[in-house]
């Protein structure tokens, strides 16, 4: 069912355009990039237990299986956040419809995290006298929980980067009457050069005290009130400015 859904939703033809509207290095021959994502897809689902696994049972994969892994290890950063700002986009009239109660009325919430993948057990050539695995990079993922879904995804390939810079870009899509949620080191922006918008709230989790924090009368409550933290004061907790 959830197969059927993404189908419909995202037909191949629009994955093929998104492609073609933002890759720079990348082009499309023999394999779409809309067969690159129906095949992860495949996986994500857990359909099926790899992509190796996926291609196989493919009735006809147009190109070997070491044109796939390429495809898939090439794949550029700004080809995957169109397709997860795009499919937000499309998705969130489907998931309105289900009229689930607001977290928070009279915001839109978003939450912000990150995930470090972790280190490659592929042996690169250049490190294999060195003891350390590589380590392959980070993504910043903004959740609405409201909706349920992905609405932007930043993907770092230094995994060494600070997750700062890459918070940056993110905020510049927020919006008026937004409480964006993250930890300490992911929301603040100070030396990045961005700033949240008008009625824009960023609220992080904190260890340390947190004496001079700004706040609104509904903010504070809500965060006390479903996390049972601590807001602003001597003690660790959430923190709220603009």
């Amino acid at each position: 069912m959830a197969r059927l859904a993404l189908e419909h939703a995202l037909p191949a033809g629009w994955v093929d355009e998104v492609f073609e509207a933002h890759r720079k290095r990348q082009y499309a021959r023999e394999l779409l990039f809309s067969t690159v994502v129906e095949l992860t897809t495949l996986v994500s689902l857990g359909l099926r237990p790899s992509l190796h696994a996926a291609a196989r049972q493919m009735p006809a994969l147009p190109v070997s299986l070491a044109s796939l892994y390429d495809k898939v290890n090439h794949t550029e950063p700004g080809v995957l956040r169109a397709l997860v700002r795009g499919s937000a986009e499309r998705l969130a009239p489907v998931m309105a419809t289900l009229g689930t109660p607001a977290s928070l009325p009279g915001w839109q919430v978003r939450v912000l995290d990150g995930n470090h993948l972790p280190g490659s057990e592929k042996r690169l050539l250049p490190l294999r006298a060195l003891h350390g695995a590589a380590l392959p990079g980070h993504s910043l993922v903004v959740y609405d929980p409201d909706l349920g879904l992905v609405v932007d995804l930043v993907a770092c390939e230094d995994a060494y980067a600070s997750e700062r810079a890459g918070v940056a870009p993110l905020l510049e899509g927020a919006r008026s009457g937004e409480l964006w949620i993250a930890a300490k080191s992911r929301s603040d922006l100070r030396g990045t050069g961005t700033t949240a918008p008008a009625r824009c709230w960023v609220a992080w989790r904190t260890r340390a005290p947190v004496s001079s924090c700004a706040s609104t009368p509904t903010i504070p409550a809500w965060l006390s009130r479903e996390s049972g933290a601590h807001v602003g004061g001597s003690r660790p907790g959430w923190c709220v400015s603009r």
